[in-house]
C-alpha cells in the first residue's frame, strides 16, 4: 500500500524542511527531489549520509521508505560525516565515534560513565573550552561538526550555579 507522508529532512546545521513523500520513494529519490526543490541545500545528494531519527544504522539510498528503522521516520539526518569523532576533556581525554544524528544528551551520558562522576552532580557538556558555551541536551552531534574534520572537541565541566 503505497502511503504519502510528510518527512522532514536535515542536513548538517540547516533547518529541518518538509517534504511530501511516498513510502515506495527511496532515499536516492528524496534527496534529488530535496536538491530540486531547495537549491542549494542538497547540492550533492549522493556525498550524503542518512540516519533516521534515534537510529545508529546508516540508510542506504537505494532503500524505500518504508523499509527504514522499521517504520516510516519523521526525521531523516543528513550529513557528509558517517561517523562524528567526539573528544571528551575531563582529567584527561576519552574518543568514541557517534552517528552524526546522535544527540549530546547521549554523549553527555556517555562521558559521566567513561569518567566516572558523580552522577548525583549537574553536569554538561561545553563547546569551546573550560568555560565555553553550554550544549543543548538536544542538540544533533551533525549541527556541530564540519564535514571537514568530523570531530568535536568537547569539554565535561559541572553546571556551576551562583547562589546569591
Amino acid at each position: 500500500m503505497n502511503t504519502d507522508s510528510q518527512v522532514y529532512i536535515q542536513i548538517g546545521d540547516q533547518e529541518p524542511r518538509a517534504l511530501k513523500v511516498n513510502d515506495e520513494d527511496t532515499i536516492a529519490s528524496i534527496l534529488a527531489r530535496l536538491r530540486d526543490e531547495h537549491p542549494g541545500l542538497a547540492d550533492e545528494p549522493e556525498l550524503l549520509v542518512v540516519f533516521a531519527e534515534d537510529s545508529d544504522e546508516e540508510i542506504a539510498h537505494n532503500r524505500k521508505l518504508c523499509e527504514c528503522h522499521g517504520h516510516r521516520p519523521k526525521i531523516l539526518h543528513c550529513h557528509r560525516c558517517k561517523k562524528v569523532s567526539v573528544t571528551v576533556s575531563y582529567n584527561g581525554q576519552e574518543c568514541r565515534d557517534f552517528g552524526p544524528n546522535a544527540k549530546i544528551r547521549r554523549v553527555l551520558e556517555w562521558a559521566k560513565k567513561k569518567f566516572q562522576v558523580d552522577d548525583k552532580r549537574k553536569w554538561v557538556l561545553r563547546v569551546g573550552g573550560l568555560e565555553g558555551e553550554i550544549l543543548d541536551l538536544d542538540t544533533k552531534l551533525g549541527k556541530l561538526a564540519n564535514h571537514s574534520t568530523c570531530a568535536l572537541n568537547l569539554f565535561l565541566t559541572e553546571r556551576c550555579l551562583i547562589q546569591g
